[in-house]
């Protein structure tokens, strides 16, 4: 008896090389019709030099250095700071006006910085740290 031959079968083969071009076609379709947000820039107002010389003239600044107190140049004692801080009215004020630059130089104890942050809090001032650059 013979034995039946069996059909040669191939596996059903899903013929990919069209979905190159076609996908090729699609990112050219994309391109083109995608239209790209144009950047406009920012427009930034800023301050003059002279103008913030001005403001920070007028802007009240305490300075420590080796426990010696200043207030906008002069040396003063701790009472006399607490003093012209209240004259300053500092709770009426708004905005820039409530701060207080704060600048220390030197090895300074924690209890001298923490009196004057409190002082200018209690007055009702907000309290601006100065640093220099090369600082730490």
């Amino acid at each position: 008896m013979k034995k039946p031959r069996r059909a040669l079968t191939r596996e059903p083969e899903i013929p990919v090389a069209s979905f190159v071009d076609l996908a090729f076609l699609l990112n050219i379709f994309f391109i083109m019709v995608t239209s790209f947000a144009e950047f406009s820039g920012v427009i930034a107002d800023v301050p003059s030099a002279e103008r913030s010389q001005a403001v920070a003239e007028q802007t009240p600044t305490i300075a420590i250095q080796e426990n010696k107190f200043t207030f906008n140049d002069k040396e003063i004692s701790l009472a006399d700071l607490k003093q012209r801080l209240t004259e300053l009215n500092l709770t009426n004020k708004t905005g820039e006006a409530k701060v207080v630059l704060l600048e220390a130089q030197g090895k300074i104890p924690y209890q001298a910085y923490f009196e004057i942050m409190a002082d200018v809090s209690a007055a009702g001032g907000v309290i601006g740290i100065v640093q220099d650059e090369g600082g730490q």
